[in-house]
């Protein structure tokens, strides 16, 4: 669910480069790695 989310808004080479996928315990919220070189465009 939450990559499909990511893959509305990024390029789909970005999200595959994104690992590390956890859910909070809320369920509300997803925390993973990304590339350093991509952390800009994560946060725009």
């Amino acid at each position: 669910y939450a990559y499909g989310i990511l893959r509305r808004f990024l390029p789909e080479e970005k999200v595959i480069g994104f690992r590390g996928l956890s859910l909070t315990a809320d369920g509300q919220g997803a925390v993973f790695d990304v590339p350093k070189e991509d952390v800009d465009l994560v946060l725009a």
